[in-house]
């Protein structure tokens, strides 16, 4: 006779082929989706004696059968699914996450290979500024700029800028005779008044003649046709040859400043102008 909790309990015979339900053999009783019982034994062919012990199992409702039987329920957040024979399936649903132990730490843990590792680095270039792996948040910046340094302007200073009408442009030539050579030239825009300032400079080869002149002149561009408005005035005059020259002069939509020297002279000139259109 087995024993259970210090005291004898009676042992159930078991016949071959009888049904068991939660965990006992009942002859002739069809088992409503009862299976047996973790440890219960039911006889072998053969046998004739089975003896069921007072086990810890799980069922869905308690019987007077069993002594330390578990009844299982549903519960907000675990609910059981029974409908395989032979199986009790928990389903746990809305469980906080605070609570879920064992939680990875990286992104291989849970098994994701698409997402941006925090390992990557953004990297950056003056003017540019900031950046960093992505670990954290990084804020990107664009120093100022200076007069030695690329950088962002502010509204101010385009506006500024951009209301600062002004162009320039440079010329070189070279001259050994009296004819008359161009050393730059400006196009004027269409639609617009460009008033130009030309310093020209020249001296020959050994040094022993040379020219200053600053050119003043006035020009405008109507419908692609550029004209004049008065005369070229030269401010200053200097020179140490009568002859040598400097003056303006139209070709096209193009102003010209033109040099000349003399004969059997070599003459190395050079214009720096700065225009202002409106």
């Amino acid at each position: 006779m087995p024993i259970r909790n210090g005291r004898a309990v009676k042992a159930r015979v078991v016949g071959v082929g009888d049904p068991v339900v939660d965990g006992l053999s009942r002859p002739g009783v069809t088992p409503a989706g009862r299976t047996l019982g973790t440890g219960a034994r039911q006889a072998a062919p053969g046998s004739t004696v089975a003896t069921i012990l007072a086990l810890d199992v799980l069922v869905r409702t308690a019987t007077t059968a069993l002594s330390a039987e578990r009844v299982v329920t549903d519960t907000t957040t675990l609910t059981w699914d029974w409908a395989t024979a032979g199986q009790a399936k928990a389903n746990v649903q809305g469980a906080p996450w605070a609570g879920v132990t064992g939680r990875p730490t990286t992104l291989s843990g849970y098994g994701i290979t698409d997402a941006v590792p925090s390992s990557r680095i953004i990297a950056t270039t003056a003017p540019l500024t900031g950046g960093g792996n992505l670990s954290a948040d990084r804020t990107l910046a664009i120093s100022a700029a200076s007069g030695s340094a690329a950088g962002s302007m502010s509204a101010a200073d385009f506006t500024k800028l951009a209301n600062l009408a002004s162009d320039s442009f440079t010329g070189t030539a070279s001259t050994t005779d009296a004819t008359v050579t161009t050393c730059g030239s400006y196009t004027v825009p269409t639609g617009k008044t460009s008033v130009i300032t030309a310093t020209v400079s020249g001296h020959k080869d050994d040094h022993t003649q040379g020219l200053g002149y600053v050119l003043v002149g006035a020009f405008r561009n109507n419908a692609g046709t550029v004209t004049q408005i008065g005369v070229t005035t030269v401010v200053v005059p200097v020179k140490d040859d009568i002859l040598w020259g400097a003056t303006f002069d139209v070709s096209g939509t193009s102003v010209r400043v033109r040099v000349n020297a003399v004969a059997a002279t070599n003459v190395a000139w050079t214009t720096t102008a700065v225009v202002t259109n409106a």
